[in-house]
């Protein structure tokens, strides 16, 4: 039976010497390796050590009359107000990310 691949610390970001190293082949390399690593652009949410599994609190404050038309919609459709606010603001994000990068 296979082990998960869990552990108690995040992997640890590159070092300084790694990060310098790597800085220092950029600025000696070809022309095509720099545009092949400009191109190939790691974002925050692709880093090697981003968890998908783990999930991060985000507050969100909504003013009285907000809440309760959210609370609302809860009680006429079952939907859980969590549920419904992720599925309003997962495709903006998506959107946003899409406009983004293609600038």
């Amino acid at each position: 039976m296979n082990e998960p691949n869990l552990q108690s610390r995040p992997p640890v970001p590159k070092s300084r010497e790694e990060l310098e190293a790597e800085r220092q082949r950029f600025i000696l390399g070809d022309e095509e390796e720099i545009k092949q690593k400009v191109k190939d652009e790691i974002y925050p949410w692709e880093a090697p050590y981003v968890r998908s599994d783990v999930k991060k609190l985000f507050s969100l404050r909504l003013s009285e009359p907000e809440m309760l038309k959210l609370q609302y919609i809860n009680k006429k459709t079952g939907k859980s107000m969590h549920q419904f606010c992720l599925d309003a603001v997962l495709p903006a994000i998506e959107k946003a990310i899409e406009e983004l990068m293609s600038e």
